[in-house]
């Protein structure tokens, strides 16, 4: 009964994994999805040899569902690079980051990965077509922890890692493209609004849409509670990007870890809090709604618990697109993980139907990587055991489909 007004919309997986699979491989262990494409990361594969390159394989929804197309590689990628470790993915353009590669001599300077379709349709095959790089880039700066980009604006996180004590500071770097065929050029750096909190992961999470970009800093601290988290708003003020304020919870503690993920949808925001403490379960995701007189709370979105399925961690990952969520809880079960998908009803959102992989085992991590856009949702699990390879890692892919029955009768 697909068109009855009682019909349930209930999402059925399928998994996937990669043509060349190897241990170590970590599929997975990135996840980017725009309509019928998807770019699944393997970060830590070995790549002609070279152990930890990475590579990214591109997945395409046919009638049959969804299926391997093709394999991309970073041009002049070595061993460790980890090209995946950060993918941003919309229409005919992606972003994938290898925080780890040298550029010169300069070891673990990264760079960023421009990829685009040379046709029309998702069968047209990816290229790459350009390779950023900081303009100010040096040994260890990591640039290409996080990456995000909404029409000529592209964002990419970099630093935060420790050499003999000393902290690579946190940075996020702004690339504009002139024109829709042109190069992306760098135009501004954002810096840590908190120079001297040297560990707060300012750029590990960047979301963007339109003229407002949100920065996590999950591990910032705030009134003495190290790790408590913040989120920094920019908006685009005549060609420049400026701070506007900041996003916290006047009644959060300490490891709530606020900003740990980030999803924006015109003027709202989903941030998850993987630590946060509420109703017994650890982690929430906040709704903030922006109006005249700045971000506003509505809701702090947790699961409907169980005493098989306890939320762990949920909101290390979140994803918007419409009026349904995607929310990660990776640590449930022993780290076998789930993920959870929340619909808007009567203006807020409800848990619709919680996911977990058919053969999960504790270990899996499913749900620490994700993405939805549509009636379609990809959740990696990338520490998965394939055959006898070792942290392989699976990609399951869920769409929506309508059935006359309660969502419940589907929970997995």
């Amino acid at each position: 009964m697909p068109n009855s007004p009682q019909a349930a919309t209930i999402w059925k997986e399928q998994e996937a994994t990669a043509s060349d699979g190897t241990p170590l491989a970590w599929l997975g262990s990135w996840v980017a999805i725009s309509g019928k494409t998807a770019f699944v990361s393997a970060k830590n594969a070995t790549v002609a040899g070279q152990p930890s390159q990475g590579a990214v394989y591109v997945f395409d929804k046919s009638g049959s569902g969804w299926q391997q197309r093709q394999k991309l590689v970073g041009k002049g990628s070595t061993a460790g690079d980890q090209f995946g470790a950060a993918v941003a993915l919309h229409g005919n353009i992606a972003f994938v980051a290898a925080p780890n590669a040298a550029v010169g001599n300069n070891i673990w300077q990264g760079v960023v990965h421009v990829f685009m379709r040379g046709g029309t349709t998702e069968r047209s095959g990816w290229s790459e077509t350009q390779v950023l790089a900081a303009s100010d880039g040096t040994r260890f700066a990591t640039f290409g922890t996080a990456v995000a980009f909404d029409g000529d604006y592209a964002f990419v996180g970099a630093g935060g890692a420790s050499i003999h004590g000393e902290y690579q500071p946190r940075k996020v770097y702004v690339f504009r493209r002139p024109s829709h065929a042109g190069d992306w050029v760098q135009t501004q750096i954002l810096e840590n609004p908190a120079p001297d909190d040297v560990t707060n992961s300012f750029g590990a999470a960047l979301a963007v849409s339109g003229n407002t970009l949100l920065v996590g800093a999950r591990t910032a601290t705030l009134g003495g509670n190290i790790g408590q988290g913040i989120v920094y708003p920019y908006r685009l003020d005549d060609g420049v990007w400026v701070q506007d304020g900041k996003i916290s919870d006047a009644q959060g503690a300490a490891r709530d870890n606020f900003g740990v993920s980030i999803a924006l949808q015109g003027h709202t925001a989903l941030i998850g809090a993987q630590g946060a403490v509420v109703d017994g379960n650890q982690g929430t995701v906040y709704r903030y709604e922006r109006d005249r007189s700045g971000w506003r709370l509505v809701q702090k979105i947790v699961p409907t618990a169980s005493d098989s399925a306890r939320p762990a961690l949920f909101g290390a990952l979140v994803s918007m697109s419409g009026d349904t969520a995607l929310v990660g809880a990776y640590a449930e079960k022993d780290y076998r993980g789930a993920a959870y998908l929340f619909k808007l009803k009567s203006g807020m959102y409800a848990q619709h139907q919680r996911l977990s992989a058919s053969d999960g085992v504790p270990g899996d991590v499913f749900g620490y990587y994700g993405a939805l856009d549509g009636a379609s949702a990809a959740v990696g699990a990338y520490t998965k055991k394939v055959g006898s390879n070792a942290q392989e890692g699976v990609v399951y892919f869920y769409d929506a489909h309508s059935f006359g029955a309660s969502p419940a009768a589907h929970e997995a």
